[in-house]
């Protein structure tokens, strides 16, 4: 079904090009917009960890930290939509569900962390955005998860979990949850704002 999803999308962008735009969008919003919170993962200095330890030994880590991650997020909801070498990409139904999912991996971490030799700690960041999204199969695609990956990779600091506007919108009425807003980021002409979680 998901190759099948896929091929569909396609005839149907490829169609878009000579054909009524306004009417092959909506038929793509019908049959392929969702609306997800979505988790991007990233382990941090992971280039810098290549360098120094070299490729076989970050694959172990990367490895090691999907281990950890996955049924944390699988387990409190979450359908694991994809693992890449360095992020996992995880979808949520409520921005609330991909909090409680995230934080329960960053103190996953933590206490592995607690117990394991400075040259094998993992430091896991996540990005998490709330919005419509195009889903074909095991395909995804918007806005939120670009913003996301952005604030996983480009600001989420050493175990910290950071939401787009839109997804802390979600969630930031829940008063046993503290979020503090981070300072925009300047990407060539894109502005990143988010909220961070704070960990008590």
């Amino acid at each position: 079904m998901s190759q099948e999803e896929t091929r569909e999308l396609e005839e149907l962008l490829r169609r878009r090009k000579g054909g009524d735009p306004a009417a092959i969008d909506a038929e793509i919003s019908s049959k392929f917009e969702t609306e997800y919170a979505v988790v991007i993962s990233d382990l941090s200095s992971f280039s810098k960890l290549t360098q120094e330890k070299g490729i076989v030994h970050a694959m172990g880590l990367i490895v090691e930290a999907h281990t950890i991650a996955e049924p944390i997020l699988s387990t409190l909801g979450g359908e694991v939509l994809r693992a890449d070498p360095e992020s996992l990409v995880v979808l949520f139904q409520s921005s609330m569900d991909a909090v409680m999912a995230a934080r329960a991996v960053n103190r996953a971490f933590e206490d592995h962390n607690a117990e394991t030799p400075d040259e094998n700690k993992l430091a896991i960041c996540l990005g998490i955005g709330f919005g419509k999204m195009i889903r074909a199969g095991d395909h995804i695609y918007g806005d939120q998860i670009n913003q996301a990956y952005r604030i996983g990779e480009d600001v989420s600091g050493h175990c910290e979990v950071h939401l787009t506007p839109e997804a802390y919108e979600g969630v930031k009425h829940l008063g046993s949850l503290e979020f503090t807003e981070s300072s925009p980021i300047q990407l060539g002409e894109l502005t990143l704002n988010s909220y961070s979680l704070v960990f008590t």
